[in-house]
């Protein structure tokens, strides 16, 4: 599946997540992830030692329709929420790891995501197996005709010390 263009919320759209994201009784913008909840900072609304809120949309751009942003209806309010920087890396994680299982994308690649979405979770994995490497060659021929010493030479010298 290729990839599309992302599609990004108008001003007035990233206004009214917003407005729905914003608890009047404290007076601050709350994560709207779900469990969350946390006091986010906006521009709006800059809050110290909060972490940064972002419009973020709920459904990942990769599974959308395959159809040109230019032709796709423009984002709604309900395609958004307003999360705070861990939420939406979590999410972001989530949603990669997702991409690459469904796109059958890299195994290694896979692998790399599995284990930071487990250290997110605070889950122990068992150790994989590391790539095993193809090791240093030899010194060559034309290496040697210039006065490079072979591995034999190198460790009879080190021996020699």
């Amino acid at each position: 599946m290729a990839r599309s263009p992302r599609q990004e919320f108008r001003p007035s759209v990233k206004a009214e997540i917003k407005a729905r994201a914003y608890d009047a009784d404290a007076g601050f913008y709350r994560c709207e992830a779900d469990g969350c909840g946390c006091v986010v900072s906006v521009k709006e609304c800059p809050v110290e030692g909060a972490p940064e809120g972002d419009v973020d949309h709920t459904q990942a751009t990769w599974t959308q329709s395959s159809v040109a942003v230019k032709d796709r209806p423009p984002l709604t309010a309900a395609a958004g929420k307003l999360l705070c920087e861990d939420c939406h890396k979590a999410k972001t994680r989530r949603e990669a790891f997702e991409r690459m299982r469904t796109d059958g994308g890299g195994r290694q690649h896979a692998e790399h995501l599995r284990a930071m979405a487990a250290k997110l979770e605070g889950i122990e994995l068992e150790p994989t197996r590391k790539m095993q490497g193809r090791g240093f060659p030899e010194v060559s021929r034309k290496l040697q005709s210039r006065g490079f010493p072979t591995k034999e030479e190198r460790q009879a010298a080190r021996l020699s010390r």
